[in-house]
């Protein structure tokens, strides 16, 4: 992978409350397309946990750090 300087790479977790994996599934899904499509936005990944099946780790990586401040 070529990084450039101003690449900005953000790994983050998010963690479903009991009985709640599905949605938590399901809201993080619908929210990668548009993320996806997002100025800057040069890739968004999500990913199961493999020590907790409950836990979501998404790794994304922005153009900028500007492009990501505009994202959230």
């Amino acid at each position: 992978m070529n990084q450039s300087k101003s690449d900005l790479i953000v790994i983050a977790s998010a963690k479903a409350r009991p009985g709640k994996e599905a949605e938590l599934k399901r809201a993080l899904l619908e929210a990668a397309g548009p993320t996806r499509r997002q100025p800057g936005c040069v890739s968004f990944s999500l990913y199961h946990s493999a020590e907790d099946p409950a836990t979501i780790i998404a790794f994304e990586r922005w153009a900028s750090a500007l492009d990501h401040e505009q994202h959230l």
